[in-house]
């Protein structure tokens, strides 16, 4: 195979847990690039929340500190995981810095130069960007979260698995181009390829998957879970060595005690050997710009694939690099206990697919006495076997998209509506539950819709609704 195109560095020497636990520690020691953020005093994360606070008024306050079992903590996306307030409304000039302090503490130094960019470009520095604080410094657990402007990074308690729960990144450079040119993060599918270079042919085919999976499809599986993609445990001694050279990279960006963390965490729920890499044929490409889908053989040359996946028990890695990039990294030591917020019942099995959009749309339906649900797209939603929390929930809906009833003729629907309703009177008037993004983005399947009607409810709030309402039953039966 031709592989020219990919820098295959030689294997290194150390086992594969060194690799990790100094990978936070080497890049930090490489790292000699300036930043443009203030210069700040260390401080441990608790102390340093705690003098925050005392800087704070009580309106501050609530803005900014939620009980530690908040559900939206458990939201892990490149965009704000609260809408408000920004940093750079909330806060004042003698505060600012504070955020800033709290921000170097999510990151190694090496981390540091990669995560400012975006954040510059996107956000316009940390103004841009939402932080919130969850618990008690003084008494109890204490996280505390920066997201916004592709980023969702995290310090402070880890309770059961790294990072205190998921974190993600992303940039907005090199959209729709082979290897996204300029973009910080293209390294990590650099290292991705390295990888897949060394893949004999039959080891690529059991790689390669089809359609990628919602990007924000983060509930995380425990040991005996359904992965997709090949197995680490059947790569070679070489292979496992660049796989673990891949992990460190991306961790590299974190801090030490994160790098560790995140080790501890894959190794509780079984070892590296139990990940599997997911490759998605339809973001492989060649140098031309030509898919892999398009063209699986092409006189031995090998792709580079931009959108992968890295699962198994414990951990999820999902790197979008297409059109740009956006990554998600969720650990889990213990998988039962991931869901934070209020107990809503439990399942016995994994439930994902069709199934998952049923409990959905009946959800938003039932409320409202609409004829039918529209829940759009791939989910980012699966029940995990265990329990259900509001915590649960907030990760399947976490944009905080509205419920909203879109009012059509039966002779307008098209597509999927069509589909499921094309039974009905073409003449009369249907009440449809979806979500406000739906009637954006799939605007063609509603045709001219007559009125919408805005519920005042989001989609969250009416998933928690129905699962209360007994349905997790229905779910596990």
């Amino acid at each position: 195979m031709n592989t020219s195109h990919l820098d295959r560095s030689s294997a290194l020497t150390p086992t594969r847990r060194q690799l990790l636990l100094g990978a936070g520690v080497a890049a930090a020691a490489a790292a000699g690039s300036r930043w443009l953020v203030p210069e700040v005093q260390a401080m441990p994360h608790r102390q340093l929340v705690s003098e925050f606070r005392r800087s704070l008024s009580r309106d501050q306050i609530e803005a900014i500190f939620l009980p530690f079992d908040h559900p939206s903590r458990q939201i892990v996306n490149t965009i704000a995981i609260r809408k408000s307030p920004h940093i750079g409304t909330l806060l004042n000039a003698e505060q600012i810095p504070y955020a800033w302090r709290l921000w170097s503490t999510m990151q190694s130094e090496a981390g540091k130069p990669r995560f400012i960019e975006p954040l510059k470009a996107e956000a316009g520095g940390l103004d841009g960007c939402v932080l919130s604080i969850y618990g008690d410094p003084d008494d109890g657990p204490c996280q505390s979260v920066i997201s916004g402007g592709h980023l969702d990074l995290r310090a402070g308690d880890q309770l059961h698995g790294g990072f205190g729960d998921g974190v993600a990144w992303g940039h907005q450079i090199g959209n729709h181009q082979l290897r996204v040119p300029g973009n910080v993060w293209a390294h990590h599918s650099d290292a991705l390829n390295r990888l897949v270079a060394l893949l004999e042919p039959e080891q690529l085919s059991r790689a390669i998957c089809g359609n990628p999976p919602n990007e924000l499809l983060l509930q995380v599986q425990s040991a005996g879970g359904q992965f997709e993609g090949l197995a680490v445990r059947a790569m070679s001694e070489a292979q496992q060595t660049v796989f673990c050279e891949l992990i460190t990279t991306v961790i590299a960006s974190f801090t030490p005690e994160h790098a560790k963390t995140a080790m501890d965490d894959i190794t509780a729920n079984g070892s590296f050997e139990d990940l599997h890499v997911a490759l998605y044929r339809d973001f492989g490409f060649y140098g031309d710009g030509l898919k892999f889908s398009d063209q699986p053989e092409r006189d031995g040359q090998l792709p580079y694939f931009q959108v992968w996946r890295i699962e198994g028990p414990g951990m999820i890695l999902h790197f979008q690099g297409w059109p740009h990039v956006h990554a998600y990294l969720r650990l889990s030591r213990e998988p039962r206990r991931q869901h934070v917020g209020e107990a809503l019942g439990e399942v016995t099995a994994l439930v994902e697919g069709e199934r998952v959009r049923t409990f959905m749309e009946t959800a938003m339906q039932q409320p409202f006495a609409a004829e039918g649900g529209f829940m759009p797209g791939l989910l980012p939603a699966r029940f995990v076997p265990g329990p259900v929390t509001t915590g649960t929930l907030y990760s399947f809906d976490p944009f905080a998209n509205q419920v909203v009833i879109a009012h059509v003729r039966g002779d307008q629907l098209r597509g999927t509506l069509q589909e499921r309703f094309g039974g009905t009177d073409p003449s009369g008037t249907y009440r449809l539950a979806t979500i406000d993004y739906a009637l954006e983005e799939y605007a063609d399947e509603f045709g001219t819709i007559e009125r919408v009607e805005n519920t005042g409810m989001l989609l969250r709030d009416v998933l928690i609704d129905h699962a209360r309402s007994g349905a997790l039953r229905q779910l596990s039966a």
